[in-house]
C-alpha cells in the first residue's frame, strides 16, 4: 500500500468514535505501513549495510508498531504479526 499521505495512528478519542470495523481498518493500516516500510529497510537482496540514518528508521518503524500494538489492545483488538 504505497500512500502519498502519512500514515498516522489515531488518537484514542478518534478510535472511541469509530465504529469496530472503522477502528480495526484505521489500526491495519497503520500496523501495515510499518511493516512495510520495515520489510523495505531489511530487503535481504540489500548489497549495501544499513547507513545509519536507515538504522533509525527502522527503529522508529519498529516502535511504531509496538505503540499501534498497544493502541489495539486497548480497545481489546488483538493484531498478529505473521511471516509469509
Amino acid at each position: 500500500m504505497a500512500s502519498a499521505l502519512p500514515v498516522r495512528l489515531p488518537l484514542k478519542h478518534e478510535l472511541q468514535a469509530m465504529s469496530f470495523e472503522e477502528r480495526v481498518n484505521a489500526l491495519m493500516i497503520c500496523a501495515d505501513h510499518h511493516l512495510e516500510q520495515m520489510d523495505l529497510l531489511e530487503d535481504p537482496e540489500r548489497s549495501k549495510p544499513l547507513s545509519p540514518w536507515d538504522r533509525r528508521q527502522l527503529t522508529s518503524h519498529r516502535g511504531s508498531l509496538r505503540r499501534v500494538l498497544e493502541r489495539a489492545a486497548d480497545f481489546g483488538i488483538k493484531i498478529g504479526i505473521v511471516e509469509e
